[in-house]
């Protein structure tokens, strides 16, 4: 693919399904979470990845996301003896969207001004209210319990590197 090729891959690329995936972070303390929307047929996809911008030194913790084009579906990790990986969370939406359609969701609503805690802590919070999004736009249906019950087996699982409650934020 052509760097040129890049906005129109991102925005018209055709998804029916979503994936929270969580990363261990650089010190195995806890996992990131970020959201991997992907066509189930090709396996292309696009991560949206919120974090701490890092950017703004009056407020190091205002959310930024990254957005980025992957030939996969979704990182998969090995794990090894010190952590497990967290097993992805996989929902198939109601009907095929574009990216475009699930980026104007997400900035349409606000999505895009969330800030993390003093600990830059929330991510999975953020991928949660993407997931309710899109059950309340009836682009994905019964979620909110399946979710809830892939946290709680995932806590039980991974202990305190999968913190629940789960650790809130704000939008601002």
């Amino acid at each position: 693919m052509k760097s040129d090729d890049a906005p129109a891959v991102l925005t018209d690329l055709k998804v029916d399904t979503v994936a929270v995936v969580g990363e261990i972070n650089a010190d195995r303390t806890l996992y990131h979470f970020t959201l991997s929307f992907f066509n189930s047929s090709t396996n292309a996809s696009v991560r949206f990845d919120m974090h701490p911008s890092a950017t703004d030194l009056n407020d190091m913790f205002r959310g930024i996301i990254v957005v980025e084009y992957l030939s996969y579906p979704f990182t998969t990790l090995v794990g090894d003896e010190d952590w497990k990986p967290a097993a992805p969370y996989i929902l198939k939406l109601s009907s095929t969207y574009t990216i475009g359609e699930i980026s104007s969701a997400i900035f349409e609503k606000g999505r895009d001004r969330y800030r993390f805690n003093v600990l830059g802590q929330g991510c999975r919070h953020w991928c949660a209210n993407i997931i309710h999004d899109l059950e309340v736009l009836g682009w994905a249906k019964d979620i909110e319990q399946s979710f809830e019950d892939w946290e709680a087996e995932s806590s039980k699982l991974l202990g305190p590197r999968f913190p629940m409650p789960r650790i809130t934020c704000v939008y601002y």
